[in-house]
């Protein structure tokens, strides 16, 4: 699914199985947009509860890679529960992959 932005920008978006947003590509920059950030990754534990969430530019595979083959990771969060479904931990890498 892509929607296109008032300001010009692309945006594709994928969906899981389940209907969950698990990523949001800029398929197309509009005028005067900074570049820097092309995908936006998210993944889910078992449970459906958010796992991480990882900011890239040019990434064109795994959200937990940081290799060339899979562009820059910029940034990264990644979200720990107990087993109650409270969040626990939270990780950040504020540069780069956690």
């Amino acid at each position: 699914m892509a929607k296109k932005h008032q300001n010009g920008t692309v945006h594709q978006y994928s969906l899981d199985a389940l209907g969950r947003q698990i990523e949001e590509r800029i398929i197309e920059f509009g005028p005067g947009v900074d570049t820097q950030v092309t995908r936006v990754a998210t993944t889910n534990e078992l449970r459906g509860m958010l796992e991480s969430i990882t900011t890239c530019g040019s990434c064109t595979g795994s959200s937990s890679s940081s290799s060339s083959s899979h562009g820059q990771v910029l940034n990264q969060v990644l979200f720990q529960y107990d087993s109650t479904g409270k969040l626990v931990k939270e990780y950040q890498g504020h540069a780069g992959p956690v």
